[in-house]
């Protein structure tokens, strides 16, 4: 009787549920059914796939950004070496430059090239004073900006003890 009672409880189970739509089944028919229907995937096959997916989708961006970066790095390097060459030649240009221009007031002045690179030492002299009194200047300036730290961090805190009280 009991045997009975099974065998009428599994195909009272594995039939159409009333007014449903959905049929109850075993999870060995749903795998014979998935076997039969080989477009069908169960719901773990999806989730098993999808996070498949997910994972090669974030593996793939991490290797497109490595890539990316690497080229990015490879033309800030490149990048620098140039600068730095060209601030390498630009020092040499300017030795020629100040050189001409001591042959020039060596012409103006006669023909004495002492008094012609002394024109030009006195030029550069010139400069280098404006520059140095516009930076001291500058220096001198920002020392009036108030730079007290924990002051500033202390407010901060105290703000926000003000609104959490709130």
């Amino acid at each position: 009787m009991a045997q009975e009672d099974v065998e009428n409880a599994r195909a009272s189970t594995t039939g159409p549920l009333p007014g449903s739509g959905y049929v109850a089944s075993s999870s060995e028919e749903a795998r014979a059914a998935a076997a039969r229907e080989p477009n069908r995937r169960t719901v773990g096959e999806l989730f098993s796939s999808a996070t498949a997916q997910f994972s090669t989708l974030v593996r793939d961006e991490i290797q497109y950004t490595q890539a990316s970066l690497k080229h990015k790095v490879l033309n800030l390097g490149m990048g620098g070496v140039l600068l730095a060459v060209a601030g390498v030649l630009a020092l040499f240009m300017l030795g020629f430059l100040l050189h001409a221009a001591a042959a020039f007031f060596t012409v103006v002045f006669g023909g004495r090239w002492w008094a012609g690179y002394l024109a030009v030492a006195g030029i550069l002299l010139l400069i280098i004073a404006v520059l140095a009194l516009l930076g001291l200047r500058k220096l001198k300036k920002s020392g009036k900006y108030p730079t007290n730290l924990v002051g500033g961090l202390s407010k901060d805190v105290d703000a926000v003890k003000k609104g959490l009280s709130k």
